[in-house]
């Protein structure tokens, strides 16, 4: 399957989904870099974007996966309740999701996102040709952190393989 063919893909699952965006583009390019384009003028507090809540992907609807619920009370000291970004529990749904392939109702959604370059994989000439000292600063202290989040989630994870197929995880690099 294609890029195109991922994307295209993609927003027909948005748009059966109930995503309302009509005046955005996905993906569009700048510079070689992919993002969200404006098809339209948006008026000021015009609704860009409406996503129901069924196709969020939220730290509730992971600890509601039996499966999933198993491993995060079992490690209490990583899938902590009073973490406020959940970031590892939501990592762990991603990944959990990823192994299942296809099979998945997030498949096209997780292609999507493992097919975007990440700032922590940035070149440092990248980083640098941004010319803002706190954005380089936040670069490197995120990239420093979410490396480590990594690693000890994968060490986690391998305790897991029914539930998580470490292969199937690009994005981790």
């Amino acid at each position: 399957m294609t890029e195109q063919d991922i994307y295209a893909r993609f927003n027909v699952w948005c748009t059966e989904m109930g995503v309302v965006a009509p005046k955005l583009e996905y993906p569009a390019y700048f510079n070689g870099a992919r993002g969200i384009g404006v098809k339209q003028d948006i008026e000021s507090g015009e609704v860009m974007c409406s996503v129901p809540y069924s196709v969020a992907l939220t730290p509730t609807k992971a600890r509601a996966i039996p499966e999933l619920a198993k491993v995060f009370d079992d490690h209490p000291e990583i899938f902590t309740k009073d973490n406020y970004e959940n970031s590892e529990v939501l990592i762990a749904f991603l990944l959990y999701e990823m192994s299942k392939g296809e099979k998945s109702i997030w498949h096209l959604r997780i292609k999507c996102y493992t097919e975007c370059p990440r700032f922590w994989n940035w070149d440092q000439s990248i980083i640098d040709e941004t010319q803002d000292p706190s954005l380089i600063r936040m670069c490197k202290s995120r990239a420093i952190k979410y490396k480590q989040q990594i690693q000890s989630l994968l060490a986690v994870f391998g305790s897991y393989p029914d539930l998580f197929d470490q292969f199937s995880f690009p994005f981790c690099q």
